[in-house]
């Protein structure tokens, strides 16, 4: 992903630099509890021990778990990039 590298104005479309940040740490605290959501809702092996669809299903979907886990922390580390851009600049 691209880092957004904001001008150095004192306002970008009417935003300031302290809305800025204000937005851009309300993300990276809604992709944290996202994370931890992802996480919590990862397949466990009990749910499948009777199922019909076997272990290999169950290791698909908690590689896919693990995949939204590694997007879900690629865009936070992304947008916390972003963020470090709008309080020191380049």
């Amino acid at each position: 992903m691209a880092i957004i590298k904001y001008p150095h104005a004192s306002h970008l479309n009417g935003t300031g630099k302290g809305g800025l940040v204000d937005q851009h740490s309300a993300v990276i605290d809604a992709l944290h509890i996202a994370i931890g959501a992802v996480i919590e809702a990862t397949p466990h092996g009990r749910d499948w021990q009777d199922s019909h669809l076997g272990l290999e299903e169950y290791a698909n979907a908690r590689e896919a778990s693990r995949e939204r886990v590694l997007a879900l922390e690629s865009i936070r580390e992304d947008v916390k990039a972003g963020l470090i851009h709008i309080i020191y600049g380049d």
